[in-house]
């Protein structure tokens, strides 16, 4: 064998190997890139889907926080006010009785100066019974008045019932939301991860596949030097 024909088939067998090995080298490294891409893919979406919930609860609680101090301002003016109603209901009350007594002494009055007795007969029949309406008229007075506040508070009460109870939904709406989001985006990026890993798979093949077409053209080609 001359030194140009073993020249030839070293150059074949040697480029078709050197070839062959920068190809497995490449598929190697696809496959490495491509689950290093996955990798971080998956990584990603896991922290900004912990940015997200963070943001979520930060702002569940804002919304938490205002609702119940509405609801919580909604019931401290409901005291004020009963206070205040409560001791204008006394006031009034305590009128009423002023004036219920001084309607009597005028009655008592009026009738002694006619020169009757008030103390006996139909002037003091009279005299109760003015006196037993006027109580009535008082106590009526006061039970609409407490009828009106009770309404009052149960209003209040429910008002506030209904702020604390749109802020819960309004809450558990942001979390659910902001979960139902998070477990979208961590499905496509497992499927993107899964497609990134299997990409580099496939091209990982193709450039084996390349790599063994090389080796073998380089053993042809110094088979085919050495026949020549």
């Amino acid at each position: 064998m001359s030194w140009l024909t073993f020249a030839k088939v070293a150059v074949g067998i040697f480029g078709g190997m050197s070839q062959s090995s920068t190809l497995n080298k490449g598929a190697s490294l696809a496959v490495k890139f491509s689950n290093e891409n996955a990798a971080g893919l998956m990584d990603m979406t896991t922290k900004n889907n912990a940015i997200q919930t963070n943001l979520a609860e930060e702002n569940a609680a804002a919304v938490w926080n205002v609702g119940y101090a509405n609801a919580k301002a909604v019931e401290d003016a409901a005291m004020r006010t009963l206070a205040m109603r409560t001791i204008g209901t006394k006031y009034k009350a305590e009128q009423m009785w002023l004036a219920r007594h001084h309607m009597m002494g005028e009655i008592r009055a009026r009738t002694s100066g006619t020169g009757i007795s008030v103390n006996v007969g139909s002037p003091l029949h009279h005299l109760n019974e003015q006196a037993q309406l006027a109580e009535r008229d008082i106590k009526m007075t006061i039970g609409m008045e407490l009828l009106s506040t009770l309404g009052y508070m149960a209003d209040q009460a429910e008002r506030a019932r209904l702020i604390k109870l749109e802020t819960r939904q309004r809450v558990d709406t942001m979390k659910r939301n902001v979960a139902a989001a998070n477990e979208v985006a961590m499905n496509e990026a497992i499927t993107r991860a899964a497609a990134l890993r299997r990409g580099g798979q496939l091209t990982a093949v193709g450039m084996r596949a390349q790599g063994n077409a090389a080796m073998w053209s380089g053993i042809a080609s110094g088979i085919g030097a050495l026949a020549g």
